[in-house]
């Protein structure tokens, strides 16, 4: 099965489709907006690799809110896609600057959106979505203000904004079989033994992220 295909299917059938009630006008209430942000590199070279699994998340929800790829718009150095769900502003967010700059372009986001406030002030509702070497492919963790570690997108995102004070969704892409050279690894295209398992992962942080949620969900 294609990726493309599973993207289809996934548009259909997902739960988050369900619920979705897209408007196309603008409906939301003054409260902060829902920002998920999907980290990866930008091109066809990195298009189905495990480091781009926030982009994957990010279209999977994109797709679900029935929106197409026309829809996106070119802005702070990412790619940009503004809906309305359930009279919430939700704004899905793709830095094109490679992963180890993404933290540039989030800023550059925020900024607009009055959203660079102070730990204490910051509203709840701003996730980053990436691939993450400490858990197994398959598996998914949602964590509120952790460090990085050593993942590049997210430790640039720490020191721009100056703060750690958002959610992460942590996609899990550590195989069973540890890779050898794992930087090689999570640039190239998933391998075909473990495609089925990589979607599967995507489809679940996708489902798991919110799409109207102003307080944020309970810490995992």
């Amino acid at each position: 099965m294609t990726f493309m295909r599973f993207l289809n299917i996934f548009s259909r059938h997902s739960d988050i489709a369900n619920q979705a009630g897209y408007e196309t006008h603008e409906t939301a209430s003054s409260r902060a907006p829902l920002v998920i942000i999907g980290l990866g590199n930008p091109g066809d070279r990195y298009a189905q690799s495990p480091h781009n699994a926030g982009f994957l998340v990010v279209d999977l929800i994109a797709q679900s809110l029935g929106c197409s790829t026309q829809d996106w718009q070119v802005k702070y150095n990412g790619l940009l896609l503004q809906a309305t769900h359930a009279h919430q502003k939700t704004i899905l967010f793709k830095p094109q600057t490679y992963m180890n700059k993404s933290g540039d372009s989030v800023a550059q986001l925020l900024r607009f959106y009055k959203l660079d406030l102070p730990e204490k002030q910051a509203p709840k509702t701003i996730y980053v979505v990436h691939d993450d070497l400490d858990l197994s492919l398959g598996t998914n963790k949602l964590t509120f203000a952790k460090s990085g570690r050593e993942h590049n997108g997210v430790n640039s995102i720490n020191q721009s904004l100056g703060t750690k004070n958002y959610w992460r969704m942590r996609v899990g892409v550590m195989p069973e079989k540890k890779p050898v050279d794992p930087a090689g690894y999570l640039t190239k295209k998933i391998e075909a033994s473990l495609r089925e398992l990589f979607e599967q992962s995507i489809t679940d942080a996708a489902k798991a992220l919110p799409t109207t949620l102003p307080a944020g969900p309970s810490i995992a």
